[in-house]
């Protein structure tokens, strides 16, 4: 039998009224159109590309527990020791009361809610230390912050050391709390 050969012609339309191989617009002469297998292997390369994104997370750089980088950070906030700005500094409260304050916070406060366990008898709707320590970043009451941690650790941070405050009148040592801030200008 012999090879079987189609000739490429300018005519758009066969008699037919088909389209004619090698007419602007249709497949080359020789050529069968054919659909792409490439792109349902591209939908389903990005669909599970995109299950996978959905699947995994970006992991957090968070503490999930305390360590000494939580430490670092809580003295830092604490104490106030910020990098001078304009030849002011603050002083927040003393390094010794805030080590002391960390501690009582390690020792009676769980770090999270998953460590809840480890503190059985911590009240359930006690503020974690992670709790607590993002409300009293955005709170504009601190004090009503301190005043939902349980009693006992409370107590515990009172007993922390605070530097003597200013003589009063009388003579007596006055402390300041530790919410509150007091500002120094160099000169």
């Amino acid at each position: 039998m012999p090879p079987i050969t189609t000739q490429p012609t300018d005519t758009a339309a066969s008699p037919g009224g088909g389209a004619v191989l090698g007419a602007p617009g249709t497949p080359r002469a020789g050529r069968r159109r054919r659909r792409s297998s490439a792109r349902p292997v591209l939908v389903a390369l990005a669909a599970g590309a995109l299950l996978a994104l959905v699947g995994c997370s970006v992991p957090s750089n968070a503490p999930t527990t305390y360590d000494d980088a939580v430490r670092a950070n809580f003295v830092q906030g604490c104490t106030g020791d910020i990098p001078e700005t304009n030849n002011t500094t603050t002083t927040l409260a003393a390094a010794d009361f805030c080590s002391c304050a960390y501690e009582v916070f390690v020792d009676q406060v769980p770090f999270n809610d998953d460590a809840r366990s480890a503190f059985p008898n911590y009240p359930s709707d006690a503020p974690t230390f992670t709790t607590f320590n993002n409300d009293l970043g955005s709170s504009d009451t601190p004090q009503s912050v301190w005043e939902d941690l349980p009693e006992s650790v409370r107590g515990d941070l009172a007993t922390c050391p605070l530097p003597p405050g200013p003589v009063a009148p009388d003579g007596a040592s006055t402390s300041t709390a530790p919410s509150e801030t007091t500002t120094t200008a160099a000169g």
